[in-house]
Order: structure tokens, then sequence, then C-alpha cells
């Protein structure tokens, strides 16, 4: 849970020392947690921090959510995924579906999978295998990454201008792809965000890796019962 990861974060992580921030986690899909003078921000019924459906492109594609242009539908792992997969079908990506059987040809030969297990896995390019190619130099894949990245900037000067949040901590999985994707986010940030709230924002990556829901957990509990 992406409060519990905030505030694991904020009290043990990257977000030490600050009393305003926002945790945001890039991965399957795109949530949230806000850190405002100390306390978390969890809403009327519980549910601040929904980030990842915040409305970035009016004319987008559809989120899982129903919506239009939600920053999920455009920069989370799900979202690079179908983008590689439609280029894929559409017939523009022979280069990195060439990347990526070789790269699950690996993987499959690896865990010994069946024949038909193997074909399956060959056949599926998922958001990992986009990052891995795009560091390869493979031009479809870096236009992809590009994209999610430029979408993630537009979030993240709208979390600037909305919250106005001493950090930003960006954590889940996609963000492992480091300067690849951040790069060009944070050149978004520099063209977009108003001065006065962008010269006191620090955007760092998170630091408690993938313990940091078991963190935030323990964490949540404390909070409550302090």
């Amino acid at each position: 849970d992406a409060h519990c990861a905030a505030l694991g974060e904020y009290m043990f992580g990257a977000g030490r020392g600050s009393e305003d921030m926002v945790y945001m986690t890039v991965s399957t899909g795109i949530g949230g947690g806000i850190i405002c003078k100390g306390r978390l921000l969890e809403g009327a019924g519980g549910t601040a921090g929904e980030l990842g459906h915040m409305t970035i492109d009016l004319h987008g594609p559809r989120c899982n959510c129903g919506n239009i242009g939600c920053l999920e539908a455009i920069a989370s792992g799900t979202a690079i995924a179908r983008r590689a997969n439609e280029a894929i079908a559409a017939g523009q990506g022979a280069d990195l579906l060439a990347f990526a059987r070789s790269l699950d040809e690996q993987t499959a030969r690896h865990l010994h999978l069946p024949a038909g297990e193997e074909k399956e896995a060959i056949e599926r390019v998922n958001a990992r295998t986009v990052g891995e190619a795009a560091r390869a130099g493979i031009a479809l894949a870096r236009q992809i990454i590009s994209e999610a990245a430029r979408g993630l900037g537009v979030g993240l000067v709208n979390v600037i201008h909305v919250f106005n949040p001493r950090k930003i901590i960006l954590g889940g999985g996609v963000m492992q792809l480091g300067d690849l994707i951040l790069g060009p986010a944070l050149e978004v940030v520099e063209q977009r965000a108003m001065k006065a709230p962008r010269s006191i924002v620090s955007i760092e990556l998170a630091q408690l890796g993938p313990n940091v829901g078991l963190v935030g957990a323990g964490t949540l509990i404390y909070y409550h019962h302090r």
C-alpha cells in the first residue's frame, strides 16, 4: 500500500527530515502517499494520494479505472508494456520483438520451462523487457520510455503545484530504470514547474527498495499508536 510505503520512506528512508513530502510509486500501477506537516494525509474516505489517476492527457489512452488520460495509463509499467505490444502488433517493433525473444529465450532455458510455457514467455513483452531494450539502444524502446517519462514529468509538476512539498520520493519497479526515465521527467519539471515551489523541492529515488511495504506496515502501526 502506498500509504504504508510513504510512511516508511518518511521515517526511515529518503524522506527523513522532511515534514512535507510526497511518495509516488511507479510500478504496475501508480499510487502515492502524502505527508503534510509530519502527518499522513488520508482524506475524508482514506483514498487521498491516488496520484496515478490524475488526468494528464484529455485525449490519452483509457485507464483501468475507466477514465481517459490518467497518469497510470501513460507512465506505469502496464502502460509501457501495452504501448510496446501495440507497436509490435502494428508491425512497428521488429527490433524490440527480436530483442524480447532473445532475452526471454535465455530466461526460459535458465528456468527449464516446458515447451508450451517457453513459447508463452517468449511472446510476452513486459515493461522490464522494454527497459532492457532501451538500455541496449533499441529506438522504439527508448521512444516508449521517453513518452512514459514525459508523462511522469507532467504528473510531478502537478504534484509540485498542488502540494508544494519539500521532497518527492519516487519508488516502484519502473523507477529502477534510473536516469533513463528520471532524466526526461526532470526535464519536463524544469520546463513546466513554477519557479517558487520548484526551487524548494528535491526529487529523489526511494531508499527502502522492495521491503518498503514491510517497513511501512510496521511504521503504520507505530504511527497510529504513538
